[in-house]
């Protein structure tokens, strides 16, 4: 059975993100954690208007989130009353990544799914920050839902990499549990920037780690990582791209004018980010 954690603002981007995990986990036993998150900082008049004159104002601020949280919940254990869910409903009033972090570890959980949107409206930022303060701070693995995508089959996965020998049973776990669970054809990129780079038995490592999985491995070097994805995607259309979760400096390039950025302006596919051991 897996726990399935679901951060949500309410937002309509946080709702999709969510329509779409259960479409993906449809058929399957799932726990699915709704976690919303107070912070003082959230704090606007209307909060302070709507304070109870013999109560806080965190008293306010959280039983309005808490009843909210509570009738989304409701509303989608109705909706999907016939599949066989178990929901729970999380409230924090804490820094975001701390609180995913422990309901992370607490809950044992899988995988956290999230909507992306540009929080702040620039053209440079890809993530909302909490999405990305979690890619960077939370060692599990995030699967990022762009804004208006709607499932409708995962029947092709691509795994880009810039070395094979990153994969590890432990790392790859909810990639060959979904490409299983969907049987999907499962496509391997290997990139090198340095043309003269020599391959080292990686058909053979990642048959050793992949164990019963059937894929296909491509290789491309010295092609900009950016370029090299969007040729593959060009040519053989997929539904979710996965790639491990980036260093934090590496991240910073990635989100503001990277060669990687452009994958992601590009790419209207779920992004799944995978941690490293």
């Amino acid at each position: 059975m897996k726990h399935i954690l679901l951060p949500t603002d309410f937002s309509e981007n946080s709702m999709n993100a969510m329509n779409y995990a259960m479409e993906l986990f449809k058929g399957e036993d799932c726990h699915f954690y709704l976690l919303n998150v107070q912070k003082s900082s959230g704090y606007i008049t209307d909060d302070l208007l709507a304070a109870d004159t013999n109560g806080s104002i965190y008293n306010a601020v959280i039983n309005d989130n808490k009843k909210q949280l509570n009738t989304l919940l409701e509303t989608y254990k109705v909706k999907y009353r016939e599949r066989n869910y178990q929901w729970h409903s999380l409230f924090d009033y804490d820094g975001f990544v701390e609180a995913v972090n422990q309901v992370v570890s607490s809950k044992k959980i899988d995988l956290i799914i999230m909507g992306t949107n540009g929080a702040t409206g620039t053209k440079e930022t890809l993530f909302g920050s909490n999405t990305l303060q979690v890619v960077r701070g939370v060692n599990c693995p995030v699967l990022m839902i762009p804004e208006g995508y709607t499932f409708t089959t995962l029947s092709s996965i691509l795994f880009s990499t810039t070395n094979c020998k990153d994969l590890k049973q432990d790392t790859v776990h909810i990639l060959k549990y979904l490409s299983k669970l969907h049987q999907a054809e499962l496509h391997i990129l290997n990139i090198h920037k340095d043309r003269n780079e020599t391959e080292h038995g990686y058909d053979f490592y990642l048959f050793e780690v992949l164990e019963n999985i059937e894929y296909k491995g491509y290789t491309m070097k010295g092609i900009p990582l950016s370029f090299a994805v969007e040729s593959f995607e060009q040519l053989i259309p997929v539904e979710m791209h996965v790639m491990f979760a980036p260093k934090e400096s590496f991240l910073d390039r990635f989100l503001f004018g990277s060669d990687i950025s452009r994958i992601s302006y590009r790419s209207n596919t779920p992004l799944l980010f995978l941690n490293k051991s």
